[in-house]
């Protein structure tokens, strides 16, 4: 019987080893991923919304409130959204409560400021674009709705976004005369 090794090792050793070796480290330095056993389902784009979900909690009956939506890029390869976003607004009534403003705006994600930027729906790893999410409560009680965008992200194509609102009673001050002589007043 022969002692000699066996054969599939016989082709794997100096360069051949150190080129697999290469190969394994091009991949674990790649944006790969394997704790949820994706593999490489992290490399390319990955939409995040901030904040999620949009709230507007107790704000008065007809006053204006905004929220600004940040649409940030998390992953390694250009973001492309497809379309303006969409908003849906569970409402009971007739009336629009919720509105998109300045939809799709370049802007700095640390600080929401305005960047230069001609194409907005094709968002950089790290960079931002941003939608006003705005509020009117109409009437007491509460709204819902949601925003959803469209992306290319592999693994969240179609983003939904909740937003939940309530309109509150006006906080009303009086204020009276001091007393029968004075001109001072007295607020509460």
């Amino acid at each position: 019987m022969n002692a000699s090794k066996p054969t599939i090792f016989r082709y794997w050793t100096g360069p051949a080893v150190m080129a697999l070796a290469a190969v394994v480290a091009s991949f674990s330095g790649s944006g790969c991923s394997c704790d949820d056993g994706g593999g490489l389902g992290d490399v390319g784009p990955k939409i995040v919304a901030r904040p999620n979900p949009v709230v507007f909690d107790r704000i008065s009956v007809n006053i204006e409130e905004s929220v600004q939506l940040l649409l940030e890029n998390e992953g390694n390869a250009t973001l492309n959204i497809e379309g303006e976003p969409v908003l849906i607004e569970n409402a009971e009534d007739a009336e629009t409560e919720l509105i998109l403003r300045r939809n799709m705006l370049p802007v700095d994600c640390a600080t929401g400021n305005e960047r230069p930027d001609d194409t907005p729906e094709s968002v950089a790893p790290g960079e931002c674009v941003s939608v006003d999410v705005v509020y009117v409560p109409a009437n007491l009680g509460t709204d819902t709705g949601s925003i959803t965008v469209q992306s290319d992200d592999a693994n969240n194509g179609t983003l939904v976004i909740p937003i939940n609102a309530s309109g509150a009673a006006p906080d009303i001050q009086v204020c009276v005369l001091a007393g029968s002589c004075s001109a001072d007043t007295v607020c509460f």
